[in-house]
């Protein structure tokens, strides 16, 4: 899924994996200054939020946009 933030953010939600080890990627392209001091942002926490247990727990956040 690939979804723009409402500052023109690119926020991608994939699947990797298979045979039953499905998990998932969370990343958020933007500016240095959305971010969080953690690493977040308001939107990656707005689809952690909306994601079943199942698949939250499966689910790991790129922090930084994949910058460290």
């Amino acid at each position: 899924m690939i979804c723009m933030g409402d500052q023109h953010e690119l926020i991608l939600f994939g699947s990797i994996g298979g045979d039953g080890r499905r998990t998932h990627k969370l990343v958020c392209f933007g500016t240095k200054r959305h971010y969080r001091k953690d690493g977040t942002c308001k939107h990656t926490a707005a689809i952690l939020a909306r994601l079943k247990p199942w698949h939250k727990a499966r689910t790991h956040v790129t922090l930084w946009g994949g910058k460290s």
